[in-house]
């Protein structure tokens, strides 16, 4: 069946089988039909210019999708790291070298700073007074170390 329809519409089949790949990408997530997409596509314009056997476009297809699988994996892999979000999942990171002033007493070197709208913990060797400026040095999960 897909050597008839091959021969019947000749290169065009695989433009064909190239545009209705690519909006599939829209509905799959994954970005493995934009790959599959664009091989027809270029199958179909190496099949425009040069007459080729079915089988041999069909080896080209597959070889296509599989170089373009690959390269576009390892492109989309450099590029989704995310280097300039390091503290997205530790909030209290960003803080470490920043002063804040404390809301409360600290007692047993504990105490609670306000930074924003939200009350942190703050942990430290000495106990200081309410008032008293502290400068984050360091974070154990969401206790801010002064």
């Amino acid at each position: 069946m897909f050597q008839k329809l091959i021969v019947e519409l000749g290169p065009w089949t695989w433009w064909v089988i190239g545009f209705i790949l690519l909006p599939i990408e829209i509905f799959v997530p994954g970005v493995f039909f934009l790959w599959l997409g664009i091989a027809a596509v270029i199958t179909g314009t190496i099949a425009l210019i040069v007459p080729l056997s079915w089988a041999l476009q069909f080896a080209i297809f597959a070889g296509l999708s599989l170089i373009l699988a690959i390269v576009g994996r390892r492109v989309y892999a450099d590029h989704s790291k995310r280097e300039d979000n390091e503290d997205l999942n530790e909030r209290g990171r960003q803080f470490i070298g920043k002063t804040f002033v404390l809301v409360d007493d600290m007692i047993s070197g504990q105490g609670r700073v306000k930074i924003g709208d939200t009350y942190w913990i703050v942990r430290g060797a000495e106990n200081k007074e309410a008032g008293s400026e502290v400068t984050i040095v360091g974070v154990d999960s969401s206790v801010l170390k002064i």
